[in-house]
C-alpha cells in the first residue's frame, strides 16, 4: 500500500476490481436456419461503442493530443442509440439519458380495464442504470397535457388509482377502466385517447439536474363498439292453416336473453311447452290469425345477429 496515495497495488501494477485488459473476442447470435435473415448483432449493448471511452491521447479530429473517444459513428444499426452527453470539460460528468417506451397501442371496448405499461422503458448510465421513475399524463391531439376544465375528454379514473400528472418511483403501471368521462358521460365507439409517459432517471428524493435525464413516449387507446353477440336459430318452421287463415312460427335461439322478430309480422313471445314438458328456455313463438295472401315462406330475424327463412307449410 503506498501511504501517500492510498493506492494498493501489485508489484506488476494490477489493482483490484479493474480490469487489466478487455476481452477482445465477442461472439454474437447466429442464425439458426440457412437462408434466414441475419440476426442483428447487439452493438447497443456495449458502452464503450454507445458512449465513447472518454479522454484518448491522439483521438481523432482532435486539435491537442488529448483529445475524446465518442459514439461510435456511423454507427453499424438501424437505430442509432441514445449517447450520454458531457455538458462541458473533462471533469463534468456525462448526462444519461433514458429510453421510455409507452407501450403498444390498444383497441378495448368500452368499459374494458386497461394497463398503461411503461415497463419497457430503460435507463442508459453504464455500467449501473439507474431507477426510473414514471409520470403518466392524458394529453390531446397536439400531445399536450388536458386541461383540467376540459371534463369533456378527460377520463374518470377508477376510485383509488393514481392521478394523472404524479410522479411514480420504480412505478411503470397504471390501471383503470375505460368508460366514462369526468363529466359522467360514457366514452362514444370510434373515441382516440391519448397518453404520454415521461420517464426519468433523476431520483424523486435528490437528483443533480446536470447528471440525470428524461425522455418520454406517448400512446393510444381506442374505444371499439362492443361487438354484437351472434347466436344460431334452430327448429324454425311457420304452418298457415286454413282454418282462420292462422299464421303459426316457432323458433328457438342460442341466446335466451335473444328478441326473435317474425319479419313484417311481429315480435315473437315465450314458447308454448306441451303436456309436462316445458318450452325451452330460447323458444319462441308467433301466432296471428287472418293472414292474408298465404306467405310463401316466413323470416325470422334474431336481435344477436342470426336470420333464418323457411318455407311456410299450408294445412286445413
Amino acid at each position: 500500500m503506498d501511504w501517500n496515495t492510498g493506492d494498493m497495488r501489485t508489484p506488476a501494477g494490477i489493482a483490484a476490481g479493474a480490469y487489466v485488459a478487455p476481452n477482445f473476442e465477442f461472439i454474437f447470435p447466429e442464425n439458426l436456419g440457412i437462408g434466414n435473415p441475419p440476426v442483428p448483432s447487439n452493438f447497443e449493448d456495449f458502452p464503450f461503442l454507445v458512449n465513447g471511452s472518454g479522454a484518448y491521447y491522439g483521438a481523432a479530429g482532435s486539435e491537442m493530443p488529448l483529445g475524446r473517444l465518442g459514439q461510435l459513428d456511423p454507427w453499424p444499426g438501424a437505430v442509432v442509440p441514445v449517447a450520454a452527453s458531457c455538458q462541458g470539460g473533462t471533469d463534468v460528468p456525462a448526462v444519461y439519458v433514458p429510453v421510455a417506451d409507452a407501450g403498444p397501442s390498444q383497441i378495448v371496448p368500452r368499459g374494458t380495464v386497461i394497463t398503461l405499461d411503461a415497463a419497457s422503458s430503460r435507463d442508459t448510465t453504464a455500467p449501473f442504470p439507474m431507477t426510473l421513475s414514471y409520470t403518466w399524463t392524458q394529453v390531446d391531439e397536439n400531445l399536450e397535457p388536458l386541461d383540467a376544465s376540459d371534463i369533456a375528454r378527460r377520463i374518470a379514473l377508477t376510485p383509488g388509482t393514481t392521478p394523472f400528472g404524479t410522479l411514480q418511483s420504480e412505478q411503470p403501471r397504471m390501471t383503470f377502466a375505460v368508460d366514462r368521462f369526468v363529466d359522467g358521460q360514457p366514452i362514444p365507439d370510434g373515441t382516440v385517447l391519448r397518453f404520454r409517459v415521461e420517464v426519468t432517471n433523476c431520483s424523486i428524493w435528490w437528483f443533480d439536474p446536470s447528471i440525470c435525464g428524461s425522455s418520454t413516449a406517448t400512446t393510444t387507446v381506442t374505444v371499439a363498439p362492443r361487438p354484437k353477440p351472434v347466436d344460431t336459430l334452430t327448429g324454425v318452421n311457420a304452418t298457415w292453416r286454413v282454418s282462420r287463415s292462422r299464421l303459426d312460427v316457432n323458433a328457438t335461439s342460442t341466446d335466451n336473453n335473444a328478441e326473435l322478430t317474425v319479419v313484417g309480422f311481429g315480435v315473437m313471445g315465450p314458447g308454448l311447452g306441451t303436456a309436462n314438458i316445458p318450452a325451452p328456455a330460447g323458444g319462441r313463438t308467433y301466432t296471428q290469425v287472418g293472414v292474408m295472401p298465404i306467405p310463401v315462406e316466413v323470416t325470422v330475424r334474431s336481435s344477436s345477429g342470426a336470420v333464418v327463412t323457411v318455407p311456410a307449410t299450408v294445412r286445413p
